[in-house]
């Protein structure tokens, strides 16, 4: 946690802008690592930085080669620096047929902010503006913003202008050149409305200047043709860009609306929040449609902004919602990691790098004290195809595969209009949970009570052989009014630690990974079991069919199936056996004093 970083915005600290909370989560198909952010902090960018350090290394070593005067691209800063944007024979051309005048196409905030002072802004010296209108160009919200709209470590997103063409080949590559909607992107011809400037000859060079270092963030020089509204002429006019092959494109943004949306209600750089640039072009267009009635017809034959107004409109509904910036890679098959085909799946539910991933949920801005505060994240889990994350304030959200009610609620399919809203487990405050193949347990904050939920086929939720095989409710697991300190699931079993220090395990038993009399009539175990010596328990850990435990003195217990030598058994003649009682794993940890403070179990293998 950065929690030294506090939100410049005013409204909160730690991570906090207005009560949108953007967080950073890494989630691996098993294995989920939070590091959160105070807007993206550098700070907790850390894994990532030290992955591409060699990277980031190499690429600084050839810049340095570069010439004196070349732009070099900064991978901290995340922009141009060293040099200017170079002129091209196209520039100079156009200013040789205008008498030294430049028209220059705005599309993003040139619409609505030229800037204070700026050239652009200074009419009195001969500086004109109308509206025109690029047809054959899409507006696409597809460029990073490292120094305008967001940070370094928090990208913001402005637009770009790209050809049809270009935006076609960006949709095919990433989902596919049959699919049906790619077809009929390509007979689509877009128009991008926006604002043509006049520089006379005498402002062009500190107008280059000025665009030059405003637009360093990965953008070219174009010079395209552009039409006039107000007399329908066509011209030509210096426009910047950045395109595909640019370092801050991100063509996962473009394709993705809920997710860039997400980015810009969050991003805040040193030009303002993301948001208000978005909602400023979105007004911009708005006033155009009613000011200018060529480009409102014009809009009747090619296809318009609707990204824009789409954006806009999806960024303010998520202004009373709380959002949770995660990393995410493996299977989608459920919904786990809440990622659509735009992020570029492999397999269409396959996630092969890491993805960034939103967790929207409704606003709730109280914490666990009472007081007003955005709840942080304090702990992801990972079950066999759902997953969850867990706040301060004790909610706990879960999200994925729900055919057994491993959710805590019934529908079977997540709501997505036009995106997934994660509501808490209702009714518990939850202060631990636990997520198995396909079950669900929670120990509530304050009471202790343990809850159990899913699928229930072995008795892995309420420890019996009657049960319902589905519990879509959380099934309070009452014995004697204990408490409980720690839970673990495994594939069809359960286990639990209480406040005495004893371990209880409930479910399957066919592999020893439950506590059990020996009876092998019954499929379901339900046992309880603490060391000889009368020992405290304080840790429990579960893997696919086995359990682990841990004492106060630091020893290590362990039971179940020992296929691959996972229960620390050395003993030739003892691998492969099942347990019914937990057994003292060999060598160090299974003496006091070892010095052992956790233990957690993967599939077939453990760390201590």
């Amino acid at each position: 946690w950065d929690s030294s970083t506090a939100d410049h915005s005013g409204k909160g600290v730690w991570m906090i802008r207005c009560c949108i909370i953007p967080v950073f989560v890494v989630l691996f198909a098993d294995l989920w690592l939070v590091s959160a952010w105070s807007p993206r902090s550098t700070s907790s960018f850390g894994r990532l930085k030290m992955a591409k350090s060699n990277e980031i290394d190499t690429e600084e070593r050839e810049q340095e080669l570069l010439p004196t005067g070349v732009p070099r691209w900064c991978p901290e800063q995340q922009i141009y620096v060293g040099g200017v944007v170079p002129d091209n024979a196209d520039l100079e051309r156009l200013l040789s047929e205008n008498d030294g005048h430049l028209r220059i196409f705005g599309y993003g905030s040139l619409c609505w902010n030229p800037g204070q002072g700026a050239t652009l802004s200074r009419a009195e010296d001969g500086v004109r503006r109308t509206l025109g209108r690029a047809v054959g160009w899409k507006r696409c919200w597809a460029q990073r913003s490292a120094d305008h709209r967001g940070t370094p470590s928090f990208q913001g997103l402005v637009c770009t202008l790209l050809t049809d063409e270009e935006v076609s080949t960006i949709h095919r590559q990433v989902e596919g050149s049959s699919d049906d909607n790619n077809k009929e992107k390509d007979n689509v011809t877009s128009l991008t409305e926006g604002v043509i400037y006049t520089v006379p000859p005498h402002l062009v060079d500190d107008c280059l200047a000025e665009l030059d270092f405003r637009e360093k963030g990965g953008y070219e020089r174009d010079v395209i043709d552009v039409i006039e509204d107000d007399t329908g002429n066509t011209v030509q006019a210096l426009l910047y860009r950045g395109t595909p092959a640019n370092p801050a494109f991100w063509a996962r943004a473009l394709l993705d609306i809920p997710f860039a949306a997400a980015v810009m209600a969050v991003a805040v750089g040193p030009s303002g929040p993301n948001s208000e640039y978005l909602f400023n072009l979105d007004r911009f267009l708005a006033d155009s449609a009613t000011s200018s009635p060529a480009a409102a017809t014009a809009f009747a034959d090619h296809t318009g902004d609707s990204d824009t107004m789409e954006l806009a409109s999806m960024a303010r509904s998520f202004e009373d919602k709380t959002l949770y910036f995660m990393f995410g890679c493996g299977s989608n098959q459920h919904e786990q990691l809440l990622l659509t085909r735009a992020a570029g799946l492999v397999n269409d539910d396959e996630a092969h790098d890491l993805k960034e991933v939103v967790l929207v949920v409704p606003s709730d801005c109280i914490n666990s004290t009472g007081d007003e505060a955005v709840p942080r994240p304090i702990q992801l889990y990972c079950g066999g195809g759902h997953s969850a994350l867990l706040t301060d304030a004790g909610s706990l959200y879960l999200w994925g595969w729900n055919e057994h009610g491993q959710l805590g609620h019934k529908d079977v399919a997540m709501d997505k209009i036009p995106y997934h809203i994660i509501d808490a487990l209702q009714d518990v405050q939850v202060e631990k949970a636990a997520l198995g193949h396909s079950h669900t347990l929670v120990i509530e904050r304050g009471s202790g009570t343990l809850f159990a939920f899913g699928d229930n086929s072995r008795g892995q939720v309420d420890g019996t052989e009657s049960g319902d095989r589905v519990i879509s409710k959380p099934l309070r697991f009452v014995k004697d009014e204990e408490r409980f300190v720690d839970a673990a699931a495994g594939l069809f079993h359960s286990a639990a630690i209480n406040d005495s220090g004893e371990l209880v395990t409930f479910g399957c038993k066919q592999f020893g990974q439950c506590v059990h009399s020996g009876d092998n009539h019954s499929k379901v175990a339900f046992g309880r079991w603490r060391p000889e010596d009368g020992s405290c328990l304080v840790k429990v850990a579960c893997g696919h069919r086995h359990t682990v435990v841990l004492d106060e003195h630091g020893r290590i217990y362990s039971m179940g199936n020992n296929k691959y030598g996972q229960l620390g058994i050395t003993d030739a003649s003892k691998k492969g056996s099942a347990f019914v009682v937990p057994q003292l794993v060999d060598g160090p940890l299974g003496k006091k004093g070892s010095g052992c403070s956790d233990v957690d179990c993967g599939w077939s293998h453990n760390f201590a």
